[in-house]
């Protein structure tokens, strides 16, 4: 198959979505950080306030009450956001991970 990306018919917005669009696609597969649930659990194991955690990630507290209210479903399609978090957490002692199955544990 044989797909024509010049011209009208594919312009540069269709190009970028795409891009966005598999950005989602790697940040799914890629990041231990899969739910808002784990997001929780990770904070309360490091004894973090929402707002110490979103101080430590560099966003805004509402950001982080946003994301532990998703439940089970991805916290953010962001990659940047959530390798903040991550790094938040670590440097708190927490490491978060997906596999086998999601969870968080002690660094030590």
């Amino acid at each position: 198959m044989y797909i024509d990306v010049s011209g009208p018919a594919f312009d540069r917005s269709g190009m970028d979505r795409w891009r966005r669009f598999q950005n989602r696609i790697y940040i799914a597969v890629m990041s231990n950080i899969v739910s808002g649930r784990q997001i929780r659990a990770a904070r309360m194991l490091a004894g973090l306030t929402q707002a110490d955690l979103a101080r430590a990630a560099g966003c805004h507290p509402r950001s982080v009450r946003y994301w532990e209210n998703k439940g089970s479903n991805p916290p953010t399609n962001v990659a940047s956001t959530l390798d903040s978090i991550e790094q938040a957490l670590n440097r708190h002692g927490v490491i978060p991970f997906s596999t086998p199955t999601p969870g968080v544990r002690c660094s030590s």
